[in-house]
């Protein structure tokens, strides 16, 4: 399975070629086939579950 590139989002709309996943660190954007998706908040919710925000999960064993 290829790896994603790690680049800015416009990469796909300035016509690089055929891009199947490009990950935008800086705009918090996630390509796949050259649709776009915001990943921010969801990026902040799973570390914030994750890091033991969430005290009920815990405790029910997720």
């Amino acid at each position: 399975m290829a790896s994603p590139i790690v680049a800015a989002h416009s990469i796909v709309d300035d016509g690089f070629g055929h891009a199947f996943k490009v990950i935008d660190i800086e705009n918090d954007i996630y390509v796949i086939l050259g649709k776009k998706f915001p990943f921010g908040e969801l990026a902040k919710e799973v570390s914030r579950l994750l890091i033991g925000g969430d005290e009920t999960m815990l405790q029910e064993g997720a």
